[in-house]
């Protein structure tokens, strides 16, 4: 098994489990939460959906009941 970022082989039995190598771990971790200035970042915000429309939960719900 190959590391997804750097293609390297993975070695111990830790980095097969996380799937990923520890050096690229580490970068990754260092970039998770540090957004560039010109880098969009999302956010998902909960709103009432508009009137009318059926969200997921009513939507499997229903399709529970029949």
């Amino acid at each position: 098994m190959n590391c997804p970022m750097c293609n390297r082989p993975l070695k111990s039995a830790k980095s097969i489990a996380a799937g990923i190598g520890p050096v690229c771990a580490r970068k990754l971790s260092e970039l998770k939460d540090t957004a560039d200035q010109d880098q969009l970042k999302m956010e998902i915000v909960a709103e009432e959906p508009p009137e009318g429309q059926m969200v997921i939960d009513d939507y499997l719900n229903e399709g529970a009941k029949h």
